[in-house]
């Protein structure tokens, strides 16, 4: 787990970010990857997946107050193809944020694999993901 100080108006705090333990294949080869996650705040989470070969980065933030009916969920989007950003709410029972990461963890990798169809890098797969659930698993 890595540890960086964010600062602000008037603030400054510790925010960890640890790398998760998932392997990629591209068209079944395996592939360079990074994928990281951070708690913002009780009700926010920060994802980020990075194949740097491949030139593809996805950044996806989960935002949510469990007394709120949705979640909102922002993504930044670079590929060889071109870069873009997302913004969409969905309801909060779909994917509860303040109660289970898993559910975003899930979501932001088929957002990675989306992203790299959509790019034309072609196929990509996520091997065993117990390892990472694991992790983001509280105990």
């Amino acid at each position: 787990m890595t540890w960086r100080t964010v600062t602000g108006r008037g603030y400054s705090r510790l925010v960890a970010r640890r790398e998760l333990p998932i392997e990629m294949r591209l068209n079944a080869q395996p592939i360079r990857s990074s994928t990281t996650i951070a708690r913002v705040d009780a009700n926010t989470w920060a994802l980020a997946s990075t194949l740097p070969r491949h030139s593809l980065e996805l950044h996806s933030t989960y935002l949510s107050d469990p007394h709120a009916p949705e979640v909102a969920i922002g993504r930044l989007v670079f590929t060889p193809a071109g870069n873009y950003s997302t913004t969409r709410q969905v309801p909060y029972d779909d994917l509860p944020v303040s109660e289970s990461i898993r559910a975003c963890l899930y979501d932001h990798l088929q957002a990675v694999q989306d992203a790299a169809h959509q790019a034309a890098l072609g196929a990509l797969q996520i091997d065993d993901l117990q390892p990472a659930v694991a992790d983001v698993t509280p105990s």
